[in-house]
């Protein structure tokens, strides 16, 4: 941002191109425009403006509609599958869009995605049996779920007891706000290794897949640390780091303490690259 457009035209603009110009890259010009935060713009799927004086980041009104497209998509295109394998199509492609836009202002957007969802799900049920009445359809293809009445999902035998298999809900996935970066940090300074490795290994444990990841380095190294021996357990501070092995970088999992340290590794052995 800057006080002024002229400032980012005239100052602003050219720096950025030198600074691109010097690394082989190049500013899009058709991809770039210059617009007042109070209309905002929209970037990468997000909507980024100012809005009575506070700064918010949602999902992009064209994001927001393409993912109707293709849940409708989906749904159209399969009006006489089972109902588990419409919700098997369906949750990857939920649980993906809830991922990409949970670390901002997504609460009130996830509500208008799950009632779109809920409707086409409803209109797909009713159209299958065309003869029946609604109550007969949504007592079939609709149940009471961990206290959620009205959630399309498709019952199961597991061990002799019934079971469901239930459509994800966007409005079940946390928002968790973005961590943000301290304006001074360099990742090429050594003095800041130690700073952007606690904050990868925190960002590593807010999702499922980081935390999965951490359990197969973990595992990977024998529930040890690389550089003392001793084992990694939940009453040991430890974090993520990295070292670069025959021109790879690759993860692993270390004491805070040896990183500060900074000693050589307890033994020679060389893990596979998990990253």
């Amino acid at each position: 941002t800057s006080i002024s457009k002229e400032m980012l035209e005239q100052e602003i603009m050219p720096m950025v191109k030198e600074f691109l110009q010097a690394r082989g890259l190049t500013l899009s010009e058709e991809k770039t425009k210059i617009t007042h935060i109070d209309e905002g713009f929209d970037f990468l799927g997000f909507n980024i403006r100012k809005y009575k004086g506070k700064f918010l980041i949602t999902p992009s009104k064209e994001s927001q509609k393409k993912f109707q497209r293709k849940i409708n998509e989906i749904v159209n295109s399969h009006k006489t599958i089972p109902q588990e394998s419409l919700i098997r199509l369906l949750n990857p492609v939920i649980t993906g869009w809830a991922n990409y836009y949970q670390h901002v202002v997504s609460g009130k957007v996830f509500q208008k995605m799950d009632f779109h969802i809920y409707q086409k799900l409803l209109q797909w049920s009713l159209r299958r049996h065309p003869a029946k009445g609604k109550w007969w359809v949504a007592e079939r293809y609709f149940h009471k779920h961990r206290g959620r009445s009205w959630v399309f999902a498709a019952p199961f035998d597991k061990d002799g007891r019934q079971e469901l298999y239930p459509i994800k809900w966007l409005t079940d996935t946390k928002i968790t706000r973005y961590a943000k970066l301290k304006c001074d940090a360099n990742p090429y300074d050594p003095d800041w290794t130690e700073y952007f490795e606690k904050r990868e290994t925190r960002l590593m444990l807010q999702s499922a897949k980081g935390r999965n990841t951490i359990v197969r380095i973990w595992k990977r190294q024998q529930r040890k640390c690389p550089y003392c021996g001793e084992p990694i357990t939940r009453n040991t501070p430890w974090r993520v780091s990295e070292k670069v092995v025959h021109g790879k970088t690759e993860r692993m999992l270390v004491h805070s303490y040896c990183g500060r340290n900074n000693v050589q590794p307890f033994n020679n052995e060389e893990y596979e690259p998990v990253s």
